[in-house]
């Protein structure tokens, strides 16, 4: 009795090993994280959301006029952060580096059948982000990871619903928004006359 209450139990820790070690986020790093389709991913307990960037004036005064950007690419290097802020119904472009405006453009707006609006935010993305802090600050659990082999030393691609990451050595590089399907759509009436 004693001997098949001892296999139950070490049985039973071996299944909880295994169940564990196969979640994402349990039993392994994101940066472990294979290349291909990563479904229901589960940030690593105790990870945390970072603080959101806090917007500059120059920033403040373009969202008071415009709003948030349709779309929006943000490049990281080890002391700059250059954002480009894309407001398609307004024509209007943006260049921001680190917080201040360096450039804009304004162009004629045109409606395109099948355009469509970011859903996120360039708040949410702060330098030395990773996996865990990307998924649990856009809260897209699915997504697929490339290695950039050849390209940049440990660098991957991070593809979610509407966006791509670049990543080196585990930490956010660059963002690329690419508005899709399930994100906010554009209409004609969007766009002045």
């Amino acid at each position: 009795m004693k001997r098949k209450h001892t296999l139950s139990v070490l049985l039973a820790v071996l299944v909880l090993t295994t169940f564990a070690c196969s979640l994402p986020g349990m039993g392994g790093s994101a940066d472990s994280l294979p290349d291909g389709l990563t479904e229901n991913y589960a940030p690593a307990p105790g990870s945390t959301p970072l603080q959101p960037y806090a917007y500059s004036q120059d920033q403040q005064t373009v969202q008071q006029l415009y709003g948030s950007p349709t779309r929006f690419t943000i490049v990281f290097s080890e002391s700059i952060r250059q954002e480009t802020w894309t407001y398609d119904t307004a024509g209007y472009t943006v260049v921001f580096r680190n917080g201040v405006k360096v450039s804009e453009q304004t162009v004629k707006p045109e409606y395109r059948e099948g355009m469509f609006a970011t859903t996120y935010t360039p708040a949410i993305f702060s330098q030395g982000m990773g996996i865990n802090e990307i998924v649990l600050a856009t809260g897209r659990q699915d997504f697929v990871l490339t290695s950039m082999e050849g390209m940049v030393e440990e660098g991957r691609l991070m593809h979610l619903e509407g966006l791509s990451v670049g990543l080196k050595d585990g930490q956010v590089l660059f963002v690329e928004t690419i508005p899709a399907l399930t994100e906010t759509p554009l209409y004609p009436q969007d766009f002045p006359d």
